[in-house]
């Protein structure tokens, strides 16, 4: 994908917030690609996200660091019904940071959803 190609570019040193951001747009591509190996996408969207953690920090970019503890919350959420206390874990992360407004009726949705018994 083009994200990876300007990964690179982006180092952690000069540029981590353009990395972080670059990090958590490959890591949806992953999430959402309907090609390849499932679990494999998860994985990899998972290291994007966690990755991107260590460049954003809730003092410096508080609604980035709640939107990327939701994605990580998404990408566990769908890897398995043993990773759902992660993805809870991660929502419930999302919504602790008062300063970003922006993923907070996400993440409620998300863990309503993972609060209803699976069919």
């Amino acid at each position: 994908t083009s994200y990876q190609t300007v990964l690179p570019i982006y180092d952690r040193e000069h540029y981590p917030l353009q990395r972080a951001a670059v990090l958590n747009d490959l890591g949806r591509t992953y999430l959402n690609n309907p090609l390849g190996d499932r679990t494999t996408m998860l994985k990899k969207a998972i290291e994007c996200h966690v990755e991107a953690l260590q460049l954003y920090t809730p003092e410096t970019s508080p609604d980035e660091w709640a939107w990327t503890h939701c994605y990580l919350g998404d990408a566990y959420k769908g890897y398995s019904r043993a990773t759902a206390d992660q993805a809870h874990e991660h929502y419930q992360l999302s919504l602790s940071m008062p300063e970003a407004k922006a993923p907070v009726l996400y993440a409620r949705n998300r863990l309503k959803e993972l609060d209803q018994p699976s069919t």
